[in-house]
């Protein structure tokens, strides 16, 4: 446990678990989840990374990039809204020694919920917050499309099956 004050002099306090290392040579993996406290109103960031993925050569590319992140917040009448964020990553080879990681997809979901969702923060102790059932309020898509070198050639941005925005991006001569 640690904390911090912002520069509104804001109060946080940061939890971690689980500390990860690969014995083969990538060394410290960092933690699959960290969790953000603020003692303002008791609103609680949970990010979790994957460290147990591998991608061949690349080994655990993923390990720093958050996989999911909860924020939720409490609201007045003890219900509480919360935005549930989840990533895809990828990786794109640019040479047979060369490979760059970048975002794949998003799927951003909120929720109003009428009590607090299983987990979160109590004291020192942080679990994973459990939205499985839960109704969304709104639930966005965020594809992107990427060439063989890594570069971002298409945006999508869609609720459902509306697509809401796509751009299309072309290189530069």
């Amino acid at each position: 446990v640690s904390s911090h004050t912002d520069a509104l002099d804001r109060r946080y306090r940061h939890h971690y678990r689980g500390a990860r290392s690969d014995l083969r040579g990538q060394g410290f993996l960092g933690f699959p989840r960290h969790y953000v406290v603020s003692e303002a109103n008791r609103a609680v960031r949970e990010i979790q990374f994957d460290q147990t993925r591998l991608d061949g050569d690349a080994g655990y590319a993923f390990a720093l990039l958050p996989m999911r992140e909860v924020d939720y917040v409490p609201l007045e009448g003890g219900r509480f809204l919360a935005e549930e964020t989840v990533n895809q990553h990828q990786v794109s080879w640019l040479s047979s020694t060369h490979y760059t990681v970048h975002l794949g997809s998003r799927v951003t979901r909120s929720y109003d919920l009428p009590r607090r969702p299983p987990g979160g923060c109590s004291g020192d102790y942080c679990q994973d917050i459990d939205l499985e059932g839960q109704d969304a309020l709104r639930e966005l898509h965020l594809s992107l499309q990427y060439d063989p070198l890594g570069v971002l050639r298409r945006r999508t941005l869609s609720a459902g099956q509306l697509v809401l925005s796509q751009v299309e991006i072309e290189p530069i001569d």
